[in-house]
Formats: C-alpha cells, structure tokens, sequence
C-alpha cells in the first residue's frame, strides 16, 4: 500500500521531523526502556548529516529466511522508492546499497539499512570484515569491544520522550578509525542504527 502525501506530510510534522535538526551525537548507554521489536509494519526515522530525516516503513520482515521489503521517503517527500532484501542478500552480502534514489530496487548481494548475517557474525567473532560502502569505497572495518552497549534513540527529547527507549547495539570501526558502522546486536537483524562514512551520516531517531 503506497504513502499517502498528506499522511506523512502529518505524521512527520505531528512529530517535529520536519523542523531543524539538532547536531547532538549520543553514545552507547545504559540501558532504558527498549522499543518495540522489529517487525512488518515497523518505521525507523533515521536523521541525516545533510539536515534531512529519512523514513523507512518495513513491509515484510522474515529476516532469517527473506526477502525483507521496506519503502522509503525523504522529509522534502521524495524521493520515494521500495528496496527488497533476498535470502541470498540477508545471509551473504559484503556491500552496501546506498542509493535512494526513486526507484524499485531488489538487492541480490548487496544489503540497505542492514548488515548481511555472514558479516555480522565475523564481526561478532573479531575478526575484521570488507565491506563494499560504493562510492566511499571498500573499507575494512572490527568491532571495537569498548563501544558496545545501548543507543539512545530520540529524535527530539522534549518533544518525543515516550518515543525513545534504546537498542542494544555493536560498534564496528574502520582500522584508521574514520569510518563506522553501529548495528543492532541481533544476528537476524543487525539493523543499522549509526553509520559514518566520512562522506555522509545517517542514526537511527525514532523506532515506531
């Protein structure tokens, strides 16, 4: 089912997302109350270094087996696009598809908003893992023990403070340290939840 322009037009301004962005740079935490699990049905609000917000709604989320499905916007309403996972994608894939543009994509080895389990679980393991970012390039990342922990996510504190809560997360880091990559601690769904290229940014604000 497609957004309807007036929806979202009220549901990003009934939550402040189309007002000013503040540059505040929380750190992992202790732990709050945590959001509601990820599921279809579920929408990550993501703030981006450019000054924008991006909306993810998730339409099927088989995570495991696949395909995962989600649509996309912008806060300016465009552009706006759908982006499905495949089995293969999910368990395999050692490039990021950072392209939103509008369009319908299907990723085959490559994933979006979301690590691929085989590197997640080298991560996990210590061991450093390649990943191909594209026009930033291949850059090779590890966990950092030391950033582990719970991400605060709240787009605005006063504003949204029943809508916060925090995700337990890893921190992966590039080995000179200008890159990283902070997902949600699940095998199944390690969801991106803080990534910095060093030509962009985007983290994880809201989780409804």
């Amino acid at each position: 089912m497609k957004l309807r322009r007036r929806f979202l037009t009220l549901a990003l301004a009934s939550l402040g997302l189309l007002a000013g962005l503040r540059a505040d740079e929380p750190a992992a935490t202790a732990a709050p109350a945590s959001p509601p699990a990820f599921s279809a049905g579920t929408k990550l609000i993501y703030k981006l270094s450019n000054g924008g917000t991006m909306l993810v709604a998730i339409d099927a989320f088989p995570a495991r087996t696949g395909p995962v499905k989600f649509r996309y916007l912008f806060s300016d309403l465009g552009p706006l696009g759908t982006i499905t996972m495949t089995k293969e994608a999910l368990e395999s894939a050692t490039a990021l598809h950072n392209n939103f543009d509008r369009g319908d994509f299907t990723l085959t080895d490559k994933t979006s908003v979301w690590l691929s389990q085989k590197i997640f679980a080298a991560a996990k393991a210590g061991q450093p893992v390649e990943l191909d970012l594209g026009e930033d390039g291949k850059v090779v990342f590890k966990i950092d023990p030391e950033g582990a922990g719970f991400f605060p996510l709240s787009f605005d504190h006063e504003r949204t403070p029943d809508l916060g809560g925090a995700v337990e997360t890893i921190l992966l880091k590039s080995e000179d340290g200008e890159k990283s990559i902070r997902v949600k601690n699940d095998a199944d769904a390690p969801i991106i939840v803080d990534m910095d290229t060093g030509s962009f940014r985007v983290r994880l604000s809201l989780h409804l």
